[in-house]
């Protein structure tokens, strides 16, 4: 069997819905001081060596959260995606409801950023526990045990601790607590697409905000035209498109927030990324990633602020890339 090095913080299937007609999505990057504007294939993009596994362990197990937990976590939310965007009526199942909870929830955890500070987390959370779990030991144990826990699973399995540190990295990636508050909460798509504005999603596509509260929601673009949204109350959801219905509240105005929020998220790491739809110029026609869109971009070292909109400018001072994004600085 072959070892999966190449772990998707961003899943492709999520990333599919950005693709054009020659499977491909536009990617904004900025590494250093440039941004950089590049098409790129799913496969290609949201993803680092290694990033899950644990070279501590045999390498059956190493790989265990990417080839075995994500596996099949990934292909239950890709079905569940592909039920939101189809549009489907037929009724959630707890499977398929947690599948697409568990996802929105572990967008955060899986990134590089977060694995980064998770590791030496969970070795802290383990270190910690030693003086309580030596108590509860020398309660528990026969009287043939060795005389601390420590002699105890360096005999039984050297490998305990990073055994731990595992399980404990995938119970906040499926964090039981928030993925069924999520599944209690009142689920919608948005449809954007008779705005002249696209969605565009990022490294961190996820917005949660006030989840403890009745105004809560949880969002992410799952494509160009779509917002999936989660409300604590259905009077959020319903009062949203009364104001749509009612034109008070153009769908412009949802695709502005998403776009601001993704850039207030991405602002914080410069290497993180972009996607946009390849292929789609502002006249509609396809368009590939030109060196002097890139230029464009490279403009702004202080972070971009993207809305795929061919038509308005997000704030005065903006410049017109020839790919049709608009930069306002």
């Amino acid at each position: 069997m072959s070892i999966p090095h190449k772990h998707h913080f961003i899943p492709a299937f999520y990333q599919k819905a950005w693709t054009g007609t020659d499977g491909t999505l536009v990617e904004y990057s900025r590494p250093h001081d440039i941004v950089k504007c590049r098409p790129k294939t799913p496969a290609a993009t949201g993803w680092k060596r290694d990033l899950y596994a644990f070279p501590e362990l045999p390498l059956e197990a190493a790989q265990h959260i990417e080839a075995q937990f994500f596996q099949y976590a990934d292909d239950a939310a890709s079905r569940a995606l592909a039920s939101l965007l189809a549009g489907n009526k037929t009724p959630w199942t707890i499977e398929s409801r947690s599948a697409w909870s568990r996802f929105i929830t572990a967008i955060h955890v899986r990134h590089p950023d977060a694995m980064q500070e998770l590791r030496p987390a969970v070795r802290t959370i383990w270190d910690d526990s030693a003086e309580a779990t030596q108590h509860e030991y020398e309660r528990t144990k026969q009287p043939d045990f060795p005389s601390t826990f420590d002699e105890y699973w360096a005999q039984r399995d050297p490998l305990l601790p990073i055994k731990v540190h595992v399980n404990m990295i995938i119970k906040a990636l499926d964090n039981e607590t928030v993925g069924a508050h999520i599944n209690r909460m009142y689920w919608y798509v948005l449809d954007i697409s008779k705005s002249h504005d696209r969605l565009l999603t990022s490294d961190r596509p996820v917005e949660m905000s006030q989840l403890l509260y009745p105004a809560g929601v949880a969002a992410i673009p799952i494509s160009p035209t779509q917002l999936f949204v989660a409300a604590n109350d259905m009077t959020t959801h319903s009062q949203a498109h009364r104001r749509e219905s009612a034109g008070c509240c153009p769908q412009c105005q949802y695709v502005g927030h998403v776009t601001r929020s993704q850039i207030r998220l991405q602002r914080q790491r410069g290497s993180d990324r972009f996607y946009r739809t390849h292929n789609v110029d502002k006249f509609g026609k396809a368009s590939p990633v030109s060196k002097s869109g890139a230029r464009c971009l490279n403009t702004s070292v202080r972070g971009a602020a993207f809305c795929h909109s061919p038509r308005r400018r997000l704030r005065s001072g903006a410049t017109e890339c020839p790919s049709g994004i608009w930069i306002a600085f």
